[in-house]
């Protein structure tokens, strides 16, 4: 039994032996590995950045492009406003071009009625004689 401890302990020893020797092996790739995972934490944080920014900066995008296109429509009403106003100045000064030619004519309707009154209404008249005087 004394001879079964003593290879089970060398056994043992064996195996803390190649234990560590396999810790002194790894301890450096574990610390590599700690430092590429802290390393690849922070790029984690620096890539996510960016990723609000471009975000941030899309959305700013789509409201400018919104914008632009609210701005479009209301150029394009502003030339279609412009052109109706135009179009009825035009119309306007039509009509009081329209306005006063009528009244022009009124006018010399009336004057030319006028002619014609006193040119008629002498002849519907009686004459006095003048006969006293002779």
């Amino acid at each position: 039994m004394n001879n079964k401890k003593f290879i089970s302990q060398k056994f043992l020893i064996k195996k803390i032996l190649i234990l560590a020797a396999t810790l002194v092996v790894i301890a450096p790739f574990q610390a590599t590995a700690q430092t590429k995972e802290s390393t690849l934490h922070a790029a984690s944080e620096i890539t996510k950045k960016p990723y609000q920014e471009l975000s941030a900066i899309n959305q700013t995008t789509e409201v400018t492009i919104s914008a632009n296109e609210k701005i479009q429509v209301l150029v394009r009403q502003n030339a279609i406003l412009k052109s109706e106003n135009d179009i009825l100045r035009g119309v306007n000064s039509r009509l009081s071009k329209s306005q006063r030619n009528t009244w022009f004519l009124y006018g010399a309707f009336a004057v030319l009625l006028g002619a014609l009154l006193t040119s008629i209404i002498p002849t519907f008249v009686r004459k006095k004689s003048y006969n006293e005087w002779k």
